[in-house]
């Protein structure tokens, strides 16, 4: 194994480790009432992430995943 692949290897072990605390950061910013409120209406937790929580994290990590790849 080459210097080079080990280098590859090394920055995306580091960018998958620096975009995963960005998705975890924005899913933890969304306030928690949203996922109380999606619940008290029937929603599973896995509607309630796909239709309330992620589409309000993804808005806020957008910012911050741009910032990454540039």
């Amino acid at each position: 194994v080459g210097s080079g692949s080990a280098s590859i290897t090394a920055l995306v072990v580091f960018e998958s480790a620096m975009i995963s605390e960005i998705v975890r950061a924005g899913i933890e910013s969304i306030d928690y009432g949203q996922m109380e409120g999606a619940r008290s209406n029937g929603m599973t937790y896995v509607q309630a992430m796909y239709h309330i929580i992620v589409p309000q994290a993804v808005h806020n990590m957008i910012p911050a995943l741009l910032s990454q790849f540039v």
